[in-house]
Formats: structure tokens, sequence, C-alpha cells
């Protein structure tokens, strides 16, 4: 394209006469004729040779960008569920007595198809190995759930290396981010906001009015190794009520009481007097009549409990963290999806990546009861 300047006095910019000015402009259209005709006969050039606009910057075309994942789960989203989760026997809680109390994303069918795009995603991750911290499994969980809640901003309560950090803003590109933890991750990521180290705040004790973080926009995920129990009910002056829980324990296992730990109605018989939190350094003894209280106390206040989904049955993925009796249907069954998507995550070199579920879980509670629950020891 020829750009024309006209002269800013609106004249003729050097005073040309009327014929001299008309040859002048039969010779550009004359021009402008054959460039229409090359451009026309001469193929448009490769995406990759095609200069970066200003400003821009080319990314790994191997790396799927979060614009092709969004569009894709929110593709999915919009079909009507072709595999509804379904639950064990009592749901994922038994306090709720079979109450389902699931969010309306919570399909197999989807969980499987955004499968593939997370593995490629996660083959870009910053760290090979998280070893004692967030896998595979729980990874996808985090991802999945984050992008089907789509909150403003997300409170991370325990970054580790910083891997969580990661799946968190490659899950929610624009978020807000705050992450804490008493040490310093290994990466940081730019924007997001770090309490750690010198600078570590408690989830509890910090004024989230100040920083300017809406409850109602904000989702807490919490990876620390406290109960979740006493995080949502007794230490959240400020009401948040969406919460992501990684360590989730099932009945009796675990450094810290968990709400899958709450929802226990069955087996008395191992109820072993006592409970643990803050990585097992505290232990508190608790009677079943004490806790048979919390599990009353959480039919009124759960609006919303959803145990995330093992990925791979453990016939596939030889897992033994779990009781099948005690958990969902897993995502994947076939073994031919598996050897093509997931079996190279469970072989030696990733050994842990699809063996450590812990009932990662998305929990609801309502607000106006927080502050109501029978007191932790």
């Amino acid at each position: 394209m020829v750009r024309i300047s006209r002269s800013s006095d609106g004249g003729d910019g050097g005073g040309r006469s009327a014929d001299r000015l008309v040859p002048l402009l039969l010779l550009c259209a004359a021009g402008a004729l054959l460039a229409a005709v090359a451009l026309t006969s001469s193929p448009s050039p490769s995406p990759s040779s095609r200069p970066l606009l200003s400003g821009s910057v080319k990314l790994d075309e191997a790396r799927p960008s979060s614009a092709t994942t969004t569009e894709s789960l929110e593709s999915e989203s919009a079909v009507i569920c072709a595999e509804p989760h379904s639950a064990p026997d009592g749901g994922d809680c038994q306090a709720l007595e079979g109450r389902p109390v699931r969010p309306e994303w919570a399909c197999l069918s989807d969980m499987r198809s955004a499968i593939p795009a997370f593995a490629a995603l996660y083959d870009h991750r910053p760290f090979r190995s998280n070893q004692g911290g967030t896998r595979f499994e729980h990874s996808f969980a985090l991802w999945y759930m984050l992008r089907r809640l789509r909150p403003d901003a997300v409170i991370e309560s325990g970054a580790f290396k910083g891997h969580g950090t990661w799946i968190v803003r490659t899950a929610l590109p624009e978020a807000r981010i705050i992450s804490m933890d008493p040490n310093p991750p290994k990466s940081r990521l730019d924007g997001v906001e770090y309490l750690v180290g010198k600078d570590f705040v408690d989830f509890s004790k910090v004024d989230w009015e100040a920083r300017g973080i809406d409850p109602d926009k904000t989702v807490v995920f919490l990876d620390d190794h406290q109960s979740a129990y006493k995080r949502a009910f007794l230490q959240n002056e400020h009401r948040f009520y969406r919460f992501l829980i990684d360590d989730n324990y099932g009945y009796l296992e675990g450094d810290a009481m968990s709400f899958k730990s709450v929802c226990e109605v069955e087996r008395e018989s191992l109820w072993t007097g006592k409970v643990l939190d803050d990585f097992a350094r505290i232990e508190a003894p608790m009677t079943w009549t004490k806790h048979m209280e919390q599990v009353a106390f959480l039919k009124k206040a759960l609006v919303t409990y959803y145990e995330f989904p093992p990925t791979a049955s453990s016939e596939l993925t030889r897992q033994k963290r779990y009781d099948p009796r005690y958990t969902s249907a897993p995502i994947v069954t076939d073994p031919g999806f598996f050897e093509e998507h997931l079996a190279k995550y469970n072989r030696w070199h990733n050994w842990g990546e699809l063996t450590s579920y812990f009932h990662f879980s998305y929990v609801e509670i309502d607000p106006a009861v927080i502050g109501e629950a029978p007191s932790f020891p």
C-alpha cells in the first residue's frame, strides 16, 4: 500500500496545473492495476514468514496457547454432558447423605476431552520433577476447575517450588494471583504478588480488604498442609467461600484434618481419637461425638462439595493411594486413550505423576455460617 499525504494547506502540494495532474493520475491508476494483478497471482506468505506486529512475541508453536485451550474448553462446556460424573455410595461426602451437591461442569466426557491439551501444556512445566508437590493429577484438576470457575483473583496458600503458581497462571493468564509461603519458591512469575520468605504473612492474618480482594470474585487455593476445615470456617474473617483444596486426605490419612476426613460417618470402629494439623506437628484429642458435631455442621455449611476424580483408573496407573470404594469414578478407563495420552507420565522417569491422588476438591461454603463451626482442637 502507498500512502499519499495531502499538503497541510489544502492545496495541490506543488502548484501543478490540471493538464499535468491528469496524466499523473492515469499513471498511478495503471500502476495500481498491475500491482493488484501481481498480488492475485502470487501465493500468500506463510504464517511463519509474515512479519510480527510491533510489540508482539512469537511463541513456541509446539506449545498450546491459552487462547486455544480456552476456546476448546468453552466449546466443550456448551455441549450437553455426554457422561455425567458418578459418585460412590453416599456421594463424595458421606456427611451429605447422598446429596450430590456437584457443580454443573462435573462431566467426565468434558474432562477427558481436555486431557490432550493439558498434557501438551504440562510438558512445558518449569520443573520436570515436583516430588513432594503437585503432580499431573492434581495439576490437571487445578487447571481444569479454575478454567471453569474463572475468578478474577486466586489466593495460593502454599507455593513450594512454584509449580502450582505456574498452573494457576496458565489457567488464568489475566487473573490477579497472590502466593504465600514461609519459604521463597524456586522460581517466580512476573505479575504475581508474593508473600513469601521474610514477607510471609499467614492466610488468616492478611488484611484482604486493604489489598482490594473481593471474596465474591476470588478462589482460595489451599496447598499448605493445614486443616482446610479450620481455614474455611475458623480462620476466615473475610468470608471467602470458594476453595480449591489439594491436601484433601482420605479418612485418618495425611498430616492435617481434611474435609474428606470430616465427611466420614461410617467407620467409627477405626477412629483413633485424635486429629492432626500443620504437617502433623499438632496432634490433638477428639472424640467420635465431637467428630459427629462437625459432620452435622457440614450438612448446613456446604453449598458445593466436589472431589475431582482420579485421572485414570488404578488398573491402568497401578495407583494405591486411594480406596475406590470411597472415590469417584476415574476419568480414563480406556487402555488405548491411556497409552496415547497418559502412559508416558506413568513410567519410571515420571513415577508419581499419576500415583499421587488425594481427593483434590472444590468446596463452596455458605458465608453466613462462617465462624459457627464446632471448634477445632
